[in-house]
């Protein structure tokens, strides 16, 4: 997806972080496309407009297209103005085009810290669960732990503040460099079903959010 092809009423979500641990993590509506620049809903923390200031912060964005493909746009700048009497964020982005999630089922954000019982390992490993679905998850381990191969099977212990609890099992697909860590990228040995009803839950929870944001128009 080209930045310009960016539809309005889209949803984006933005990932904040200060070079290392991810901060925080919001969600709003395209209310304009410039070609060169999004004007979107403002940010909003506890009734509070959010102010995007720091040396070390980096913004990503993400936004799906018309088919629900997941495109990712690095290093965002984001202003506030005001247009026509109305405040918005305004996101810039030097990137032109996204990078494309080629994972295929949809992802949800965790970024939580959830043990692993991973292959070649002797102990437990404490790691990130980065975002995980009904197809497999990633995780992100510390930079200075030896490297994993791919094909490494990890075994995922995660338990959310309802107290749902999952372990579920993959193996190693693909691998990338995130700040100062490893992420990798893990596909299902199988199906599991108690991944999928936690999946649909987490469905839920998202569609609240956006009753939530429609509410704000």
């Amino acid at each position: 997806m080209e930045f310009h092809e960016i539809s309005v009423r889209s949803k984006v979500v933005i990932t904040v972080t200060n070079g290392s641990d991810v901060q925080a993590k919001f969600l709003s509506k395209v209310m304009k496309n410039g070609e060169t620049y999004l004007l979107v809903i403002p940010f909003m923390y506890n009734g509070m407009r959010i102010r995007f200031e720091g040396k070390k912060m980096s913004i990503h964005m993400e936004v799906r297209d018309a088919e629900g493909v997941l495109w990712t746009f690095r290093n965002c700048k984001i202003d506030t103005i005001r247009k026509n009497g109305l405040k918005y964020h305004k996101i810039e982005c030097a990137m032109k085009k996204g990078i494309e999630n080629r994972r295929g089922g949809r992802r949800f954000y965790i970024w939580e810290p959830t043990t692993f019982q991973i292959e070649g390992l002797e102990k437990p490993a404490i790691c990130h669960l980065k975002d995980i679905g009904v197809e497999g998850f990633s995780f992100a381990m510390d930079i200075r732990n030896p490297e994993l191969m791919d094909g490494t099977k990890v075994t995922c212990h995660y338990k959310d503040k309802s107290g749902i609890e999952i372990a579920t099992t993959g193996k190693i697909v693909r691998k990338e460099k995130l700040d100062h860590y490893h992420v990798y990228g893990c596909h299902l040995l199988e199906h599991d079903l108690e991944l999928e009803r936690f999946v649909k839950k987490l469905e839920r929870r998202m569609i609240v959010t956006g009753v939530e944001l429609d509410s704000m128009m």
